[in-house]
Formats: C-alpha cells, structure tokens, sequence
C-alpha cells in the first residue's frame, strides 16, 4: 500500500509584501520533507529594490527577514489558527550571491559580496521543524496528509555593526556626550543616576543589530491582524472584529473615525464573535473596494499602541529597540552634532504636500527630507522611506548613518527607556504575537513596571525647529520621559508608531 503524501497541500502562498523597496515572496514550494526527522524544506525567491552591501564607510548591508506562518485546516481537524513554523539550524540553501542564517523564528538573507541595486534571490530554501511547536515545545499540530497553508513574510531590515559610538550631542534635552566603549551596560558611565542598575546583558547599542529599514507599514499590521484569532484581533485594534466592513480599526480611542490623520486600516470582511476573525483591509480612500493601488498600503502605520507594537514584533519574531540603539542607529560611529537629525546636521525641510498620495510611489513635496511641522495639506505619515531616490545623498534621504530611513519625523518610535528596565536584555519575540509580559518592558508589570518606554524622533507632527519643547523631538538626542503605558492597549495617537530590531 502506498504510503500518503505527508503534505496535501490546500493553500501555499507567499504575501507579496508591497512595502518601501517592493520587497516579494514569490513562487513558495515544499520539498524532501523527511517524515522520521519531521522536517521539511520549503524553497522561494525573494527580491527587493535598493538592496546594499558597502565594504567602507558604513560597512553594512541590508537583509530580508524572512518568517513563516502555517495553519492546519478545518477540513483536517485543524483550528485554523495560524501559527509561527520552527525552522532549522541546518539544512538552509544559500544560492549564488547570497547568505543565508536562520535562526528558530526566521532567517536573514542578504548579499554576500557588495553591491547596490535590485537584489534577486532564486531558489532559497530553509528547513521547517514540523514536528516541534515553537511555543511549547510539543507537537506541532500536523499529521499526515493533513491540508497545510503556508504564508511567508518578508521585512527588509539593515544591519549596524558592533563598535563604539556616542550619545547625546551637547544639548540639554539628551544624555551628556558620552563614548560607549563596551557591551556591559553595567560599566558605562556618564549618565543620570539610574543606569548603574541596569543588567549587563541591557541592549545599549554596542553590539550588533538588525534594525528594520522602515517603520512599520498600515499592509504589514494588516498583514498581521489577519493571522490572528477573534480575540487576538480585539486586543490589538480599537473596535470588535464583528462591526460592519468599512468600519475604522485603530483610528481612535473610543469612536473610529474612518481615514483620520492617513490612517486606512478598516474591516473589510466581519469577523463572528470569538469563532471567525475578520478580514482587515487597506482602504485609504473610502471608497467600498479594499487593496487598490492607492489604499495606503505603504504609508507608516500610525495609532499603534505600545501593545499593538509590541504585539506585533513578537509576531515577527522582532523586539523593540532601546534609546540606546535608537541613536546608534542614527549617528553610527561620527562624532555627534549639537541639534543633529537623523542623516546627521541640523537642518531640516519639512513636507508640504503628498505627490501620488496613497499609491506605492508616494513622496514628500519635492525637496524636502522629513514629515514634520504639521504641514496643512499632509496631516498624516507618509510613505516610510519617501524622500529616498535612486540618486539622493543621505541628506537628501532623510536616511541614518546605516540606512534607515524616517528615524526623524514620520511616527514618533516607542523604544525602551534606559532608566526604568533594568532587567531588560533584548530577548527577541517568539512568534506567536502574544507579548511577552515577563520580558519586555511597558504593559503593566513587565521589567520596569509600566512606565517603561520613551518616544523617540518626533512625528509629521512635530513643530518646526525653534523653541519650544516640542520643536526638539525629531532630533536624534532629544529623550522623552519614561510614559506609562496600560495593558489594554487601548490608548492610541495619530503620531505614534514604530519599528523592531533583532540580534542576529
């Protein structure tokens, strides 16, 4: 008798993920599953825009992130939850030009000699442990011939070599100008009282990090709401999953207001309560189709509580960034800059209006370099990662000294304050988009206790540079307080955002 297929496969997808620098997921495969060691091997090409690999200056490159979702369908027993796949240590294929390293969440892929340009990679493979859930450690709700969909994510990040590099830039509203020498964050002096309690495993921006390129988009949380269960969906939205399609889902704190400050995430399909999630769609311009070409997808996802955000780096397999890493991101190893932004001096231009607004090419007025000073026919974030062209100057970018980009205006970032979490070490999500309370800092009584983060680089609606205090906030330097954030993750505002960064 003839053994059955260990996948019938109903579904295998990969999410073309319309981001910053068109990064797709195309033709996902499954191949040489091993049923005795339960793995198996699934193959794809991923492609993205603007790809880096610099030996002088930097010396960084950027990588795709890449991580896999499964569910098992009804039609097998399954839940129809989606789940996060456990890849292999082994068993990965790096083609021609490539490298690949996974690791149990995800994998990096990126170019391994220099080079610039669109980057194409044909026939990665990486090994899936079946038979291990990454949660728990038990079976991974899998048997034979059970129907099988597989989606996999892509997230463009850029990769910021370990070394020393300075904080503060000599104004009053930061650190003190000090050299971080060291990865003991224990050992490093010069700050206010509270840091000597920090742990020494505290990511204070020496060691090495990938940080996401972009912040996160209103297509990726989408991406995200739409791999969760009924329940999950409440916690991380503002409204119930059952409400009518067209129905705002984070766009306010009590009554959503459909498109407020360039936010277009809505219901687009409702979900029945606690049994079937809804469907999330972009929807930018109001109309009753979902996804169209100028839907927003791009733009920066604003409204996103701390919860949501932490929620939704832990789904990634990321985790937040300290406001250490924040400005080693930013300046690199130079010298700081009394006042600097993000691509290093103190002059900004700000937007004025939107060219394509909503569309996938969408940019600031031409230019300029920053979304910020609240410009009247703006009113929102834009696209992360606009002010970039094929031929702009880091200045002229908006870009940091590794290239990233919008780490000055766009969406203020929550990032982890360095005086209240002492116990943080920089522990990475798991993938399951549950927060890790007992980890990560904020919500409640995590390391820290709840007033755990601080925002950094100021938002589209930050004043212009003069003096008031909300004129410094998109400075490199500029600290907020540490803010008390809630469990419920229901507090949300149209300036804040966020990114995630991982250890290798």
């Amino acid at each position: 008798m003839q053994k059955i297929i260990l996948f019938c496969i109903f579904s295998l997808s990969g999410i073309n993920v319309l981001f910053a620098n068109n990064i797709k997921i195309t033709n996902p495969t499954l191949l040489s599953q091993d049923q005795v060691a339960n793995t198996v091997k699934i193959q794809f090409n991923v492609s993205w825009e603007n790809s880096f690999r610099v030996a002088t200056g930097p010396s960084n490159w950027d990588a795709a992130w890449i991580f896999i979702k499964y569910r098992v369908n009804i039609k097998s027993g399954g839940d129809n939850l989606w789940r996060h796949a456990k890849l292999a240590a082994t068993g990965q294929y790096a083609p021609s030009g490539s490298e690949v390293k996974p690791s149990t969440e995800g994998a990096f892929i990126y170019r391994s000699v220099n080079g610039s340009g669109t980057f194409n990679v044909t026939g990665a493979q990486l090994q899936w442990n079946y038979g291990t859930h990454i949660e728990s450690g038990t079976a991974d709700f899998i048997d034979d011939g059970d129907l099988i969909e597989i989606q996999i994510f892509a997230i463009e990040m850029a990769y910021v070599p370990a070394g020393a590099f300075t904080v503060g830039d000599g104004s009053s509203s930061g650190f003190p100008i000090t050299k971080i020498t060291t990865g003991n964050a224990a050992a490093v002096g010069g700050y206010p009282t509270g840091l000597s309690n920090t742990n020494s495993l505290f990511p204070n921006g020496y060691k090495a990090f990938y940080c996401m390129k972009y912040e996160i988009s209103q297509q990726q949380y989408v991406d995200f709401l739409n791999t969760l269960s009924y329940s999950q969906q409440r916690g991380f939205t503002s409204v119930d999953p059952s409400l009518p399609a067209g129905q705002a889902a984070l766009t306010s704190f009590r009554v959503p207001v459909d498109n407020a400050y360039r936010n277009g995430i809505d219901i687009e399909i409702p979900g029945t309560p606690e049994t079937i999630p809804a469907v999330y769609g972009c929807n930018l311009d109001g109309d009753a189709l979902f996804n169209e070409a100028n839907d927003g997808q791009t733009i920066a996802c604003n409204y996103l509580s701390h919860y949501s955000l932490t929620g939704y780096l832990d789904w990634c397999g990321l985790r937040p960034m300290t406001e250490l890493e924040f400005e080693k991101a930013c300046r690199g190893p130079l010298p700081p800059v009394l006042n600097e932004m993000a691509w290093g001096n103190s002059t900004a231009t700000g937007a004025t209006s939107i060219i394509n607004a909503g569309l996938s090419s969408e940019s600031g007025s031409a230019g300029t370099n920053i979304a910020y000073n609240n410009a009247a026919s703006v009113q929102g974030p834009l696209r992360s990662g606009s002010f970039a062209k094929s031929s702009t100057t880091r200045v002229q970018a908006g870009s940091t000294y590794y290239g990233v980009m919008d780490m000055s205006g766009n969406v203020a970032e929550a990032v982890v304050h360095v005086y209240t979490n002492p116990r943080f070490t920089g522990t990475n999500g798991n993938g399951d988009g549950a927060v890790d309370f007992n980890l990560w800092p904020g919500n409640g009584g995590t390391p820290g206790g709840s007033r755990g983060i601080c925002y950094r680089g100021g938002s589209w609606a930050s004043s212009a540079l003069g003096d008031t205090w909300d004129s410094f906030t998109a400075r490199v330097s500029f600290r907020t307080d540490p803010v008390l954030v809630t469990t419920d993750g229901i507090y949300r505002s149209p300036r804040e955002g966020g990114r995630g960064v991982r250890y290798q």
